[in-house]
């Protein structure tokens, strides 16, 4: 019932998405990946990017998922930051999915080699890839009428934490957008704010899996989301998502989705701003 009933509070108002032929729409996928994170972003050109690829064990869902599309071929993979439940699914899609370009916010990773060989095997694979490249605030890549940009981290890292340095994303369509905080936290949030970037965004896609140290009001009264989703496990091992956090999410009036309970949601949007939710 609970499945039925989210699909129905974001068709009703907009039926008429779905009786286009589907050429106009750009297709947001919010995968339910366990303990990670992983989105694909499937552009009105025919384009499509993958930001994050789950962990090590769950990166088969999003083969699987990309294969089931079907997604033959990846414009970019985008990783946010290298903490292994947003890279781990590297191993298994880039060695069966074709791609053009791959990127990370090159966070320094030799220190890591000994106590982590999976971090030895995330270079040989993706930073030594010649289609890899660090991307970092200020750069913005356009799909016909849509638009993906870079929002952080900045040039030069000032922080050593991970979190704060991961990868924030803004998807653009019209009057429709999206925002991709990665592991970002409160420390990101607010040197976003003092930037003075536009957060506004219909969906939110939240950071560091609800953990307590993200949302600060005034983030969410920037971002103002519609819908937010957060990409978390049930039972999970940290506790994620805090009820603190949740209960942010509800002050602000966004219907908040929890990955394990709502599974896979499919977002249509059309340049008008106007976009349904569907649970797969």
């Amino acid at each position: 019932m609970f499945k039925i009933a989210l699909v129905l509070l974001f068709l009703l108002p907009i039926e008429s998405l779905w009786a286009t032929d589907g050429s106009d729409l750009l297709r947001l996928h919010l995968l339910d990946v366990g303990e990670g994170s992983a989105s694909i972003v499937h552009f009105p050109d025919g384009k499509s990017l993958l930001i994050d690829s789950g962990n090590l064990v769950s990166g088969t869902t999003v083969l699987n998922y990309i294969t089931k599309i079907p997604i033959d071929y990846l414009d970019r993979v985008i990783f946010t930051h290298p903490h292994l439940d947003h890279i781990g699914g590297a191993f298994s899609i880039l060695q069966q999915v074709s791609y053009k370009r791959v990127h990370d916010n090159g966070e320094p990773l030799v220190s890591q080699y000994a106590i982590n060989d999976a971090y030895r095997w995330y270079s040989e694979l993706v930073r030594a890839d010649k289609r890899f490249r660090v991307i970092r605030k200020g750069e913005r890549f356009v799909y016909g009428d849509a638009y993906l940009d870079v929002l952080w981290p900045p040039r030069v890292l000032t922080s050593t934490d991970w979190n704060t340095n991961s990868i924030v994303l803004r998807l653009h369509y019209g009057d429709f957008s999206v925002l991709f905080m990665g592991d970002g936290n409160i420390n990101t949030e607010k040197q976003l704010i003092e930037s003075g970037v536009e957060l506004k965004s219909n969906v939110l896609v939240a950071g560091h899996h609800g953990a307590e140290d993200t949302v600060s009001d005034l983030f969410l009264s920037k971002v103002s989301p519609e819908l937010t989703f957060i990409s978390v496990n049930s039972d999970n091992y940290r506790n994620y998502p805090s009820p603190v956090t949740l209960s942010k999410y509800r002050a602000h009036r966004s219907t908040t989705l929890l990955s394990y309970q709502s599974g896979n949601v499919e977002i249509l949007s059309s340049k008008s701003g106007s976009f349904v939710s569907k649970i797969q």
